[in-house]
């Protein structure tokens, strides 16, 4: 009986939403149409469209400058077919990947106003005249949404921050040193030397199993007696010897590794960053065909490095459009604020936000970064695919080590606090409502 009530009601809604379409174009049912709510706020299909969109050029944007072009066919992902009929490397279609990083996104705001109404929360005037600037610079037709209901999702968007920053004050140095100390992993490192010895077959031989079996036992012996011999000797006397016997051409510093971070499930990892390691601890593991020797040359110990302060435009175009960039800057005053000047005036667009960490830059603009002469105030533009990178350096910024201790500190206790503050309130869904989602999706990310 329940099951007939849920299709006739199913059956209904989209009977109405049918004859809708026919009086009211399908943007206006989009802008009424509560996909989710509280007790004093909702969200629209239209918001959430929005919401989705945003999603979508964070995610394409992002791993374009820092994966590259190919990203996207790495991951099936195409501008030619719809998103709904996609699937993406998590499990469900791409529209559904970009629909629940969306739902999360909305449900926090939702969470997050209520707090503000219910504590009475002080919004200050400028989240208010951001919000106002953030609606002027959008072309609601690309984001298929009312400016009504732009208005209301970006305030909500804005007074969500505003709560979350001030929320993440209260916490000190001495809060996430705590962290880092019961979370060592996220954040350590540690260096080693490995050698693998690897079966003694002629290339193209083929062996029967027994046959394979003693070259496994001789091979295993051989480890063995290199293991012993690293045990008592160190790792470079028993090695270069080795090495000799073997007729090899390595050098000892091809079997060093500096700064390998912790990978979860990893025999090594799980070795290795045991906090009773030593220095000197050494450690066998076999693998189908070979056996690998590691040598802990430093325990943990934190990843870290400077980041540094940078000011980056990534747009696209020739790079001869844009050589005549670096004599125009010479004209302009050469501070953060006249960098910003210089990119409004020359049409520059796609500001990379800060901080930006090694693993997200092209090797191209780390070599320029990172060179040892680099000082305030120098000005380059560098072409990376079909990319321009139009940059200013100002100097350094803060410890790697230190922002990652701190960013996961605040992550893990703000998600603990949004699911505190769920069980207060509840959100009332009508994912029937979904049909009516509509993104802007094609060659415009090409």
């Amino acid at each position: 009986m329940k099951k007939k009530k849920i299709l006739l009601v199913t059956i209904l809604i989209v009977a109405f939403l049918i004859i809708a379409s026919v009086f009211l174009p399908l943007r206006k049912i989009s802008a009424r149409a509560v996909i989710m709510k509280t007790d004093n706020f909702s969200i629209t299909a239209d918001m959430m469209s929005y919401l989705m969109q945003n999603e979508i050029d964070e995610y394409i944007g992002y791993y374009k400058s820092n994966v590259g072009d190919d990203f996207m066919k790495s991951v099936g992902l195409s501008t030619k077919k719809s998103l709904r009929r996609q699937k993406s490397p998590y499990g469900n279609s791409w529209f559904e990947y970009f629909y629940d990083c969306a739902y999360q996104k909305a449900k926090e705001i939702l969470l997050i106003n209520e707090e503000i109404l219910k504590r009475e929360f002080a919004i200050p005037n400028y989240v208010y005249s951001s919000a106002n600037e953030t609606v002027k610079s959008i072309n609601t037709d690309n984001y298929n949404i009312s400016l009504k209901n732009l208005n209301e999702i970006v305030l909500l968007q804005n007074k969500s921050a505003e709560y979350k920053k001030q929320y993440q004050e209260k916490y000190s140095e001495n809060d996430y040193r705590k962290y880092y100390i019961s979370n060592r992993k996220k954040f350590d490192c540690v260096d080693y030397k490995r050698i693998v010895v690897e079966l003694a077959l002629d290339e193209g031989q083929e062996s029967s199993k027994i046959e394979m079996d003693k070259v496994m036992d001789s091979t295993k012996k051989r480890a063995d007696e290199l293991l012993q011999a690293i045990k008592t000797q160190g790792f470079d006397n028993a090695v270069q010897e080795y090495l000799k016997n073997v007729n090899s051409q390595k050098e000892i510093s091809d079997f060093s590794v500096i700064a390998e971070r912790y990978k979860k499930n990893v025999q090594f990892s799980e070795w290795a960053f045991d906090e009773s390691r030593k220095v000197g601890d050494t450690v066998m593991f076999s693998g189908k065909d070979q056996f690998s020797i590691y040598y802990l040359t430093k325990t943990m110990y934190p990843y870290d490095y400077i980041i540094k302060d940078v000011q980056i435009y990534e747009t696209k175009g020739n790079y001869t459009v844009f050589s005549d960039l670096k004599s125009k800057w010479s004209k302009y005053e050469n501070s953060k604020t006249g960098f910003s000047r210089f990119a409004d005036d020359n049409g520059l667009k796609g500001y990379k936000s800060f901080p930006y960490l090694k693993e997200d830059l092209p090797n191209i603009l780390l070599n320029w970064i990172y060179s040892n002469d680099r000082k305030s105030g120098d000005f380059e533009i560098c072409d990376y695919g079909d990319s321009i990178f139009v940059m200013r350096f100002e100097g350094e910024a803060e410890s790697y080590f230190s922002y990652c201790v701190r960013d996961a500190f605040l992550t893990y206790e703000y998600d603990k606090y949004l699911k505190s503050i769920s069980e207060q309130y509840e959100i009332k869904e009508r994912k029937f409502f979904n049909c009516l989602l509509f993104v802007n999706w094609g060659e415009q990310y090409d």
